[in-house]
């Protein structure tokens, strides 16, 4: 939907009708029964983009967590079961890569609260697992290791969507708000998204901006600083208006002065040209 919204805005026709709309949204106070079209659309925007950057930055901090966790593990092991863990690794991956039909999902569920190992024709129990060379320890290990990859598994899916969602969301949102300002300052507007963008800009360049540390970002397409400079042109764009400038420093949550001049540090770092905000 978002793409197409990005081909038809730079048709003359559409600009003409979309002038329409906005001056319905401009004039509306509230009292009319139906809320007109362009500002419902916008307020959809608003609420994709706050739920797709809040769920894609959580997971994001799930992933970072799950990771260091690993890793504190791996590093606590000594050679010998350093050894024996990849080992045991490839060989539970062997024993469920045999099931083709539920390939996707069966590696999470390998181990069932039964103590059950699924095999492609039949279940194993844990009393035949020497059959593969595993014992007793390493299967506790094993079944250890399986849950965390599930949560790994999950979290990755969660994010890799959210994050590519919330990049096409945030990037209409600077689309629009280059050309338009009046209905997203509004009094039913302005302090929402005034206090989205606060809070996200918190999340990127704030003191806990560490936590989304992980590896191999673009595998869960988060690409922080296209991020930061996007919800930074959003504030420039909508700077342009002396209510948005008046609602910023009125959400009590996320807004600090010091945000903002760490938000103008990091842009010139990436050789942004930072205009004046407000």
């Amino acid at each position: 939907m978002y793409n197409i919204l990005k081909f038809v805005w730079k048709l003359p026709t559409y600009q003409t009708s979309i002038n329409v709309l906005i001056t319905e949204a401009v004039e509306y106070n509230g009292s009319k029964q139906e809320i007109p079209i362009f500002l419902r659309f916008i307020n959809m925007i608003v609420n994709d983009a706050t739920v797709q950057l809040d769920e894609g930055l959580e997971n994001m901090v799930l992933i970072g967590e799950l990771q260091r966790k690993r890793q504190s593990e791996w590093d606590s092991y000594n050679d010998e079961q350093k050894k024996e863990d990849a080992v045991l690794e490839c060989r539970v991956q062997s024993i469920v890569g045999a099931c083709h039909v539920c390939r996707p999902t069966v590696f999470a569920k390998a181990f069932n609260p039964e103590n059950l190992l699924h095999d492609s024709r039949k279940f194993v129990s844990r009393n035949n697992l020497k059959f593969y060379g595993v014992t007793g320890s390493q299967w506790m290990r094993s079944s250890s290791w399986s849950q965390h990859q599930q949560k790994m598994q999950e979290a990755s899916v969660m994010a890799s969507n959210r994050n590519q969602l919330a990049s096409y969301t945030v990037d209409v949102l600077e689309l629009i708000t280059r050309e338009l300002q009046a209905p997203f300052v509004i009094p039913s507007m302005v302090d929402r998204i005034s206090a989205m963008l606060n809070y996200v800009l918190k999340q990127l360049v704030g003191p806990k901006r560490r936590q989304l540390n992980v590896e191999d970002m673009d595998k869960f397409h988060f690409k922080p600083k296209e991020l930061v400079s996007s919800i930074v042109a959003i504030y420039v764009n909508l700077g342009q208006s002396s209510e948005f400038c008046r609602a910023l420093p009125q959400d009590g949550r996320s807004f600090s002065i010091e945000l903002l001049e760490e938000s103008a540090r990091i842009m010139r770092s990436l050789a942004y040209p930072c205009k004046p905000l407000c």
